[in-house]
Protein backbone atom coordinates (compact mmCIF):
# COMPACT_ATOMS: atom_id res chain seq x y z
CA UNK A 1 0.00 0.00 0.00
CA UNK A 2 2.62 2.46 0.67
CA UNK A 3 4.60 1.25 -2.58
CA UNK A 4 1.09 2.43 -4.66
CA UNK A 5 0.57 5.50 -2.51
CA UNK A 6 4.04 7.19 -3.02
CA UNK A 7 3.82 5.81 -7.07
CA UNK A 8 0.46 7.37 -7.85
CA UNK A 9 1.55 10.62 -5.91
CA UNK A 10 5.02 10.72 -7.31
CA UNK A 11 3.27 10.73 -10.97
CA UNK A 12 0.93 13.69 -9.92
CA UNK A 13 3.65 15.53 -9.01
CA UNK A 14 6.11 14.68 -12.06
CA UNK A 15 3.60 14.92 -14.70
CA UNK A 16 0.06 16.76 -14.11
CA UNK A 17 1.69 20.18 -13.80
CA UNK A 18 -1.39 20.29 -11.02
CA UNK A 19 -1.14 22.84 -8.29
CA UNK A 20 -2.84 20.29 -5.56
CA UNK A 21 -4.29 17.22 -5.48
CA UNK A 22 -6.88 15.56 -3.51
CA UNK A 23 -7.39 12.02 -1.73
CA UNK A 24 -10.04 9.92 0.52
CA UNK A 25 -9.10 6.71 1.84
CA UNK A 26 -11.10 4.24 3.72
CA UNK A 27 -10.41 1.29 5.23
CA UNK A 28 -12.59 -1.67 6.29
CA UNK A 29 -11.58 -3.85 8.85
CA UNK A 30 -14.39 -6.78 9.00
CA UNK A 31 -13.66 -6.95 4.73
CA UNK A 32 -10.09 -6.80 5.32
CA UNK A 33 -10.31 -3.55 2.29
CA UNK A 34 -8.53 -0.70 1.67
CA UNK A 35 -9.65 1.62 -0.71
CA UNK A 36 -8.11 5.04 -1.93
CA UNK A 37 -8.62 7.48 -4.62
CA UNK A 38 -6.45 10.27 -5.93
CA UNK A 39 -7.53 12.98 -8.13
CA UNK A 40 -5.56 15.97 -10.09
CA UNK A 41 -6.79 18.36 -12.21
CA UNK A 42 -3.86 19.25 -14.06
CA UNK A 43 -2.67 18.10 -17.67
CA UNK A 44 -3.97 14.85 -18.57
CA UNK A 45 -2.35 11.60 -19.30
CA UNK A 46 -1.99 12.56 -23.34
CA UNK A 47 -0.98 16.09 -22.68
CA UNK A 48 1.64 14.41 -20.48
CA UNK A 49 2.65 11.41 -22.53
CA UNK A 50 3.28 13.90 -25.53
CA UNK A 51 6.51 14.98 -25.02
CA UNK A 52 7.64 11.91 -25.33
CA UNK A 53 8.79 11.59 -29.15
CA UNK A 54 8.49 7.49 -29.76
CA UNK A 55 4.65 8.17 -29.22
CA UNK A 56 1.43 10.26 -31.49
CA UNK A 57 1.33 13.77 -30.70
CA UNK A 58 -2.89 13.35 -31.07
CA UNK A 59 -3.51 10.21 -29.51
CA UNK A 60 -6.87 9.71 -27.64
CA UNK A 61 -7.43 9.82 -24.15
CA UNK A 62 -8.09 5.85 -24.00
CA UNK A 63 -4.74 5.54 -25.91
CA UNK A 64 -3.00 7.61 -23.43
CA UNK A 65 -4.24 5.98 -20.51
CA UNK A 66 -3.51 2.60 -22.09
CA UNK A 67 0.36 3.67 -22.80
CA UNK A 68 0.47 5.55 -19.38
CA UNK A 69 0.17 1.94 -17.52
CA UNK A 70 2.32 0.33 -19.80
CA UNK A 71 6.40 -0.21 -18.36
CA UNK A 72 9.37 2.32 -19.19
CA UNK A 73 6.37 5.06 -21.08
CA UNK A 74 6.42 8.32 -20.20
CA UNK A 75 6.64 11.82 -21.00
CA UNK A 76 10.09 12.25 -19.12
CA UNK A 77 11.72 9.71 -19.53
CA UNK A 78 12.86 7.35 -22.88
CA UNK A 79 14.79 5.57 -24.76
CA UNK A 80 17.54 7.96 -25.66
CA UNK A 81 17.05 10.46 -23.10
CA UNK A 82 20.06 10.92 -20.97
CA UNK A 83 19.59 9.64 -17.20
CA UNK A 84 20.96 10.49 -13.80
CA UNK A 85 22.59 7.51 -12.50
CA UNK A 86 22.83 8.66 -9.00
CA UNK A 87 19.08 9.94 -8.95
CA UNK A 88 17.00 6.84 -7.00
CA UNK A 89 13.72 9.20 -7.68
CA UNK A 90 14.40 9.79 -11.29
CA UNK A 91 11.05 9.10 -13.87
CA UNK A 92 11.67 5.64 -15.28
CA UNK A 93 7.72 5.37 -16.59
CA UNK A 94 7.55 1.97 -14.28
CA UNK A 95 5.22 3.67 -11.13
CA UNK A 96 2.24 3.58 -12.99
CA UNK A 97 2.55 -0.13 -14.38
CA UNK A 98 4.11 -1.58 -10.85
CA UNK A 99 1.16 0.30 -8.87
CA UNK A 100 -1.29 -1.27 -11.11
CA UNK A 101 0.26 -5.05 -11.30
CA UNK A 102 -0.39 -4.91 -7.64
CA UNK A 103 -3.39 -3.69 -7.19
CA UNK A 104 -4.87 -6.14 -10.08
CA UNK A 105 -3.46 -8.86 -8.21
CA UNK A 106 -4.33 -8.22 -4.73
CA UNK A 107 -8.45 -5.87 -5.76
CA UNK A 108 -8.90 -4.10 -8.62
CA UNK A 109 -7.29 -0.48 -9.80
CA UNK A 110 -9.66 2.48 -11.34
CA UNK A 111 -8.31 4.85 -13.66
CA UNK A 112 -9.23 7.99 -16.00
CA UNK A 113 -8.31 10.90 -17.56
CA UNK A 114 -10.50 12.88 -19.40
CA UNK A 115 -12.63 11.20 -21.33
CA UNK A 116 -11.37 7.28 -20.66
CA UNK A 117 -11.52 5.45 -17.88
CA UNK A 118 -11.00 1.76 -17.10
CA UNK A 119 -11.40 -0.52 -14.38
CA UNK A 120 -8.65 -3.30 -13.90
CA UNK A 121 -9.15 -6.73 -12.07
CA UNK A 122 -6.66 -9.71 -12.08
CA UNK A 123 -8.41 -11.37 -14.71
CA UNK A 124 -10.46 -8.52 -16.69
CA UNK A 125 -10.38 -4.97 -17.83
CA UNK A 126 -13.43 -3.06 -18.70
CA UNK A 127 -12.98 0.43 -20.57
CA UNK A 128 -15.73 3.42 -19.55
CA UNK A 129 -16.49 6.80 -21.44
CA UNK A 130 -16.21 9.73 -19.10
CA UNK A 131 -16.85 13.12 -19.01
CA UNK A 132 -14.30 14.77 -16.35
CA UNK A 133 -11.79 17.28 -16.68
CA UNK A 134 -9.41 15.08 -14.25
CA UNK A 135 -7.03 12.35 -13.79
CA UNK A 136 -8.08 9.96 -10.97
CA UNK A 137 -7.30 6.52 -9.78
CA UNK A 138 -8.85 4.31 -7.00
CA UNK A 139 -7.23 1.08 -6.02
CA UNK A 140 -8.76 -1.45 -3.87
CA UNK A 141 -6.75 -4.11 -2.18
CA UNK A 142 -7.53 -6.92 0.02
CA UNK A 143 -5.09 -6.62 3.09
CA UNK A 144 -4.52 -10.39 3.03
CA UNK A 145 -2.49 -10.54 -0.28
CA UNK A 146 -0.79 -6.97 0.64
CA UNK A 147 1.70 -8.63 2.19
CA UNK A 148 3.52 -10.28 -0.04
CA UNK A 149 3.99 -7.08 -1.83
CA UNK A 150 8.16 -6.91 -1.14
CA UNK A 151 8.15 -10.32 -3.13
CA UNK A 152 5.80 -9.47 -5.82
CA UNK A 153 7.79 -6.19 -6.51
CA UNK A 154 10.87 -8.26 -8.23
CA UNK A 155 8.38 -10.14 -10.12
CA UNK A 156 6.42 -7.02 -11.48
CA UNK A 157 9.78 -5.60 -12.46
CA UNK A 158 11.04 -8.34 -14.32
CA UNK A 159 7.49 -8.68 -16.15
CA UNK A 160 7.95 -5.15 -17.32
CA UNK A 161 11.52 -5.10 -18.75
CA UNK A 162 10.59 -8.15 -20.78
CA UNK A 163 7.15 -5.55 -21.88
CA UNK A 164 9.47 -2.66 -22.22
CA UNK A 165 12.22 -4.47 -24.28
CA UNK A 166 8.78 -5.11 -27.10
CA UNK A 167 8.03 -1.36 -27.11
CA UNK A 168 9.81 1.01 -29.39
CA UNK A 169 11.29 3.84 -27.62
CA UNK A 170 10.22 2.60 -24.30
CA UNK A 171 12.66 2.78 -20.93
CA UNK A 172 14.10 -0.56 -20.19
CA UNK A 173 15.16 -0.01 -16.78
CA UNK A 174 12.96 0.60 -13.91
CA UNK A 175 14.41 3.63 -11.34
CA UNK A 176 15.44 2.57 -7.59
CA UNK A 177 12.31 3.89 -6.43
CA UNK A 178 10.00 1.92 -8.88
CA UNK A 179 11.45 -1.45 -7.22
CA UNK A 180 11.35 -1.13 -3.48
CA UNK A 181 9.72 -0.01 -0.87
CA UNK A 182 10.57 3.12 1.25
CA UNK A 183 12.29 0.46 4.10
CA UNK A 184 14.73 -0.72 1.62
CA UNK A 185 16.39 2.62 1.38
CA UNK A 186 17.41 2.72 4.80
Amino acid sequence: LEFVLREIIRNVAEHSKASQLGFCAQYWSYRNLVELAILDTGIGFAASLSENPYLDKNMSDRDALNYALLPGISGKMYKGKLKDPYDVWENSGFGLYMASEICRNGGSFFVCTNTAGAIFRKTSKEYLRLRLPCTAIRLRLNTNLIAPTSEALPLYHKKGQRVAREIRGANISASTASTMLTRDFK
